[in-house]
């Protein structure tokens, strides 16, 4: 729209620029010379006029050029950004009017056809600032209010709670789209990165409840699902730091002084099958007489654990038995499994003490937070089948649930004979918890592939097959089953096959090289 400037005439009355005064000719009947003369005096007078008219133009263009320049500056920055064009509008015609105020007409004519188009295009884009400066700001306030409540839902009470707070961000952007604020592309983008800060804000407030637990959910697609790849393994790094950082901060100095003696047994029953266990394996044996004791004061699975141990237990261990047990060693009584394991001949005799020596002293440990409480609980934690995607058992768990049972008896035995170091320095603990979750996990992926089968639809060697192989082999077998190449049944035992490749490389990406060595360790 044109700014229409000269709506007024810019000429007023006394201030007309004198226009060149031609020289008469005589009446006379003069010679051709003096008429030649004046002729060209004349034209001289009129190119000075000219010459004096364009100067003055240049001027008056160069100067109005230059002040509406510096007014369209000095206006971006103004707050109020409603009212900056017609400021520039009022003052594009002042100054026109002040620069055009002496000229005479034609000049003035000329001017005109100048100033205009120079100021039009000046003040649309001071017009087209104000617009920006307007979006920015409206896109600004929108940030920050689905900002304040996706951490809001970070930190929300229960779930409808949490919908609720996210429902309000997607309300507002809903309405920005509406009011064109924000483009259709615009505002799907701007929803999928909400979704996504909320999961994160949601994550971290799991990780401050239960830094541990939440590592391991994090380790499946299906939780959090806004997530991105980057921000799910960051936020899982930070999980795995946290418990560790817990770890160490539990250990101050009053912490570290573990209690001297654990708790006073309680129970002869326990007193007793020391005895038991002890006099199993010295070469006398246990007596007649300690059996005869122990039948009258422990329950009855130690009592035939104990003429178990009498005549000898098993000859080994039995993987599944131990994978069983020993997870549970530190947080209940297990005597009956080690008992009904003994009897079975499931574990040895030396193993049923070591167990037993264990379950009974971690039950007598009122310290939660020991360091060797906290390195097992770490150890479980990571090598847990069912985190893995294994829970449902078969040839897969029970590799899972071995590993974990080895882990955790190298880890046992480990503590036992360092048990002095770690009272000195309870880091210890944690950076060996740390390293053998590590090397067991790279194990699992290794156990776990070696027993599974490749998928139908893949030409990629076993060795070779990771995620790519995994998402064409998906996408073949999909393709295949809705063009009716494969039956239902067989499209289920792919998909099965698929899941459990998918959670066995989801495993080895938990570690993403050779584990450091513990620093403390000796």
């Amino acid at each position: 729209m044109a700014l229409k400037l000269l709506a007024v005439d810019p000429v007023g009355g006394g201030g007309a620029r004198p226009a060149a005064s031609r020289v008469p000719i005589a009446d006379g009947g003069g010679s051709d010379a003096l008429l030649y003369f004046t002729a060209k005096l004349n034209d001289t007078l009129e190119r000075e006029a000219a010459i004096s008219r364009v100067s003055a133009l240049a001027d008056a263009t160069s100067g109005l050029q230059n002040a509406l320049d510096q007014k369209r500056i000095e206006l971006s920055t103004d707050p109020d950004i409603a009212g900056r064009e017609a400021k520039f509008r009022q003052f594009a015609q002042a100054q026109y009017a002040q620069a055009s105020g002496g000229m005479d007409r034609e000049t003035a004519a000329l001017f005109k056809r100048t100033a205009n188009p120079m100021a039009d295009a000046m003040s649309s884009s001071v017009r087209h600032g104000a617009q920006k400066d307007t979006l920015d700001k409206a896109l600004g306030a929108l940030n920050d209010s689905t900002d304040k409540l996706v951490t809001a839902s970070g930190d929300a009470r229960n779930a409808n709670e949490r919908a609720a707070l996210l429902d309000q961000a997607d309300t507002l952007l809903k309405q920005a789209r509406d009011g064109q604020i924000l483009s259709e592309a615009q505002y799907q983008a701007a929803r999928k990165a909400t979704l996504g800060k909320a999961d994160q804000a949601f994550a971290l407030k799991l990780i401050r409840d239960n830094p541990g637990g939440t590592a391991a959910a994090l380790g499946k697609a299906e939780f959090l699902p806004n997530l991105d790849p980057v921000t799910r393994q960051n936020l899982v790094d930070r999980a795995g730091a946290e418990v560790l950082r817990r770890t160490n901060l539990a250990y101050t100095q009053e912490a570290r002084r573990e209690v001297a003696e654990r708790r006073a047994t309680a129970l002869n029953s326990n007193t007793i099958m020391k005895e038991v266990v002890d006099a199993a394996a010295t070469p006398d044996g246990i007596s007649d007489d300690l059996l005869a004791r122990a039948k009258a004061v422990v329950p009855w699975h130690d009592y035939q654990a104990a003429k178990k141990l009498k005549v000898g237990g098993g000859d080994v261990d039995s993987k599944a038995a131990l994978a069983t047990i020993v997870p549970d060693i530190d947080t209940r009584d297990v005597s009956k499994d080690l008992s009904d394991a003994l009897l079975k001949n499931e574990i040895t005799g030396p193993t049923y003490k070591s167990l037993l020596e264990r379950n009974r002293a971690a039950l007598k440990d009122d310290q939660p937070q020991s360091p060797y409480r906290q390195g097992r609980d770490y150890i479980k934690t990571v090598l847990d089948p069912a985190a893995a995607g294994f829970g449902g058992g078969g040839a897969l768990g029970g590799i899972t649930a071995g590993l974990r049972a080895d882990a955790l008896m190298e880890y046992d035995t480990w503590a036992d004979a360092n048990r002095d170091k770690i009272k000195a320095d309870p880091r210890l603990a944690s950076d060996y918890a740390l390293e053998v979750g590590r090397r067991y996990k790279l194990a699992e992926f290794a156990g776990t592939t070696q027993t599974l089968g490749l998928p139908r639809f893949t030409e990629v060697p076993k060795a070779q097959f990771d995620e790519p192989a995994l998402d064409a082999a998906t996408a073949e077998t999909k393709r295949r089953f809705e063009a009716g190449e494969i039956t239902p049944a067989e499209a289920i035992v792919q998909a099965r096959l698929l899941q459990q490749w998918k959670a066995a490389l989801q495993s080895r990406k938990a570690v993403p090289g050779e584990p450091a060595k513990p620093g403390g360790a000796k």
